[in-house]
């Protein structure tokens, strides 16, 4: 080209994609890609008619963190005077084999309940309190409470493992990358609605 430059406008040109082979590493909520690159673009400039060929040799490496899991909106105080608190732990993961516990304490005791799970995060009054996850929703199987075994309190306590609900590949949308909201729901007789609702939990699933 002898010192001269030329423009040449590449809008719609396009090439066809070549098939990298890289590994994906995760290690709790974090995910690493490494991937060596060995690859060649021809190219040519028809204004100068210069031609040839530009290889990318190395190795391409990217790290993604999977958001921490959070809790949200406000649990409905029951008829005994307590507030349900949620708690988390562990991380939900897709293939981990290891726990990601949601808990609710201060439940009265020797109630039934359940967790229900969705894909939007919402705070609409419902049942004397907010329902925090938006339609549509999933229900997991349906827990006592425990506790103390006579009388009424707030030792209660419920566990539900979603890792295991990931584990049974029942829920085709429960994938790595999905961001799931889920909320307890119990069962409080002495109240006008007979139910009660803690706060809820937001959280990604991780590989």
């Amino acid at each position: 080209l002898a010192g001269t430059a030329t423009t040449t406008d590449l809008t719609g040109l396009g090439s066809t994609p070549q098939n990298q082979t890289g590994t994906l590493l995760p290690s709790g909520n974090n995910l690493a890609l490494v991937m060596p690159v060995n690859t060649s673009f021809p190219f040519s400039d028809p204004a100068s008619g210069a031609s040839g060929t530009v290889t990318l040799l190395g190795t391409l490496r990217a790290n993604w963190t999977c958001p921490t899991a959070q809790t949200y909106c406000t649990a409905k105080t029951n008829s005994n005077g307590c507030v349900p608190a949620l708690g988390l732990a562990g991380a939900a993961s897709y293939s981990s084999g290891l726990p990601f516990v949601i808990s609710a304490t201060n439940e009265l005791n020797q109630q039934n309940g359940l967790l229900y799970y969705g894909f939007t995060q919402t705070a609409l009054p419902f049942q004397g309190g907010f329902k925090c996850v938006g339609n549509p929703t999933v229900r997991s199987a349906i827990q006592n409470a425990g506790g103390s075994p006579v009388g009424v309190d707030c030792s209660g306590a419920f566990a539900f493992d979603f890792n295991q609900l990931i584990s049974v590949h029942t829920d085709p949308a429960l994938v790595p990358g999905a961001d799931v909201c889920a909320q307890v729901w119990s069962r409080d007789p002495a109240s006008p609605s007979t139910t009660n609702l803690a706060n809820a939990a937001k959280f990604t699933i991780a590989p």
